[in-house]
């Protein structure tokens, strides 16, 4: 028999759950709960305890690791345990029902103390108990740190969705207002009362006025401007990307401006690629317009969707809707460069998801947009 105690109390697992630190100070009447402590082994996988189960005991982990599952929340893991870590305190002090699942992550070697085994220690031996609750009180402690902990990044995090709905909701409202007041200026009713280019005016005044809202709003907030895309980090990555996507959308571009002289000699009698004769000082105010609206579509519209949504697909759905509402910028002009700009938008999208920043998505946007116009596609289409 001592030298089944002295098996025991060389488990350092035992002598940190008693609070020994040498097997020769162990008290007598602890002998009395080794008498009926048990030793189980588990394989890895292996369910120790179900959550809902009633509690009949405790474990001491001796060797070995296991995950702690909420089956009532998906069956997630929400803790770990490990060498010297007990479970099953709670339930069994209490007399409620297991709050939680355990599955052996690997081979693992407890010891198994039952309840009644522990009401029978506790009557004999009540300061016994002390060692019970004081272990219980620093779990406890712990768990209600770490919850303090995740309530304050809740809190933050449900700050910051408040923030971004309001961003958002403004943002999309601001582009409604966009898209029907161009609609309006084209009307042919209207139109050969306005002078010319007010179209071009009206949206520089909108956008302007949507960037005036997004700073109010951001500065108020908890956010940064690097958190719209407004930083340089791998910038040099991203133009290189940028010039290279661009160049073989510009080449595509040509060849269909190739196929179109061919094809309707007609409509393009002088059979040139590129017409200068559009160029005038929109190309050059498009240096600060392309930029500009990369930052309220991608910036603003797809940064901030990428945080509110969830999901496997929340990338995707967030390039998808801000593209959409990019296209229907441009349909009042046509169909076909409302679809184009859709198409554009993507690779904007994910040029912006892959290096969270403006840089290579504006510059491909000056580039191919003011491309499309001395190809006279924006015409033609």
């Amino acid at each position: 028999m001592k030298t089944l105690y002295e098996n025991l109390l060389s488990s350092q697992a035992l002598l940190d759950f008693f609070g020994l630190k040498d097997k020769d100070e162990a008290p007598k009447e602890l002998f009395f709960v080794l008498d009926r402590i048990k030793m189980r082994n588990f394989k890895a996988g292996e369910k120790i305890i179900q959550e809902g189960d009633k509690a009949d005991s405790l474990y001491i982990i001796d060797k070995g690791q296991a995950d702690v599952i909420s089956e009532s929340s998906g069956g997630i893991i929400i803790g770990q345990l490990k060498e010297k870590d007990f479970f099953g305190e709670v339930a069994l002090l209490t007399g409620k029902t297991r709050t939680a699942t355990v599955v052996a992550k690997t081979d693992m070697v407890t010891f198994q103390l039952f309840r009644e085994d522990v009401d029978q220690v506790i009557k004999n031996y009540p300061h016994i108990i002390g060692t019970l609750f004081q272990k219980l009180y620093e779990r406890l402690k712990v768990s209600y740190l770490s919850l303090e902990e995740r309530n304050e990044q809740l809190q933050k995090m449900s700050k910051i969705r408040t923030e971004l709905a309001s961003l958002f909701s403004s943002v999309v409202l601001m582009i409604t207002c966009y898209t029907f007041i161009l609609g309006l200026l084209n009307n042919d009713l209207l139109i050969q009362y306005l002078p010319e280019q007010s179209s071009y005016f009206f949206s520089r005044i909108i956008e302007v006025s949507t960037l005036v809202l997004v700073f109010r709003i951001v500065r108020n907030s908890s956010l940064s401007w690097k958190d719209f895309g407004l930083n340089t980090i791998g910038a040099k990555k991203s133009i290189i990307e940028s010039l290279v996507i661009s160049s073989i959308i510009i080449g595509i571009m040509c060849l269909v401006k190739y196929a179109l002289i061919i094809n309707y000699p007609d409509k393009f009698p002088e059979k040139q690629i590129i017409e200068w004769k559009y160029f005038d000082y929109t190309y050059v105010t498009y240096l600060v317009v392309a930029p500009l609206q990369e930052f309220i579509t991608r910036g603003v519209v797809q940064s901030t969707l990428q945080r509110l949504l969830v999901g496997r697909h929340k990338i995707f759905m967030s390039i998808l809707i801000t593209s959409f509402l990019f296209g229907s910028l441009h349909v009042f002009y046509s169909l076909y460069l409302g679809l184009a700009a859709i198409i554009t938008s993507w690779f904007w999208g994910w040029m912006y998801y892959r290096h969270q920043n403006l840089i290579g998505a504006s510059i491909s946007h000056f580039l191919i947009g003011n491309m499309a116009g001395l190809l006279g596609l924006w015409l033609v289409f």
